[in-house]
């Protein structure tokens, strides 16, 4: 992770804390959030590419503060490209109908 970040070091092991607890095959989930300009995509980055180091798979979905952004929008991210990484056999697994509804597709889609 990056050490260009003052006054991050909390925050920073914290996330380290996690991908290990990830890696060790305890997923989860981290929402980071925070006023524009502190650091959040950058800190976030960091662990992202460590996580890739370690090969664990890595999906993001971002948001925007706007009152036109669509519905679950960073949920409908994640699963998108969820849906690009998994081999189609293991897609097919998934709950295809719940999924697909979330993304505003038809099941077959």
């Amino acid at each position: 992770m990056t050490a260009a970040l003052i006054g991050r070091a909390h925050p920073a092991a914290t996330l380290r804390a996690e991908l290990d607890r990830a890696v060790a095959s305890h997923g989860g989930l981290v929402l980071v959030t925070g006023e524009a300009g502190i650091g959040k995509t950058t800190l976030v980055t960091g662990l992202a590419d460590d996580a890739r180091r370690r090969g664990a798979l890595v999906l993001a979905g971002a948001c925007w503060d706007s009152e036109s952004a669509p519905g679950y929008w960073p949920w409908v991210q994640v699963v998108r490209a969820l849906r690009r990484e998994l081999p189609e056999e293991e897609w097919a697994r998934a709950d295809t109908a719940t999924l697909s509804a979330l993304l505003g597709e038809s099941a077959g889609a």
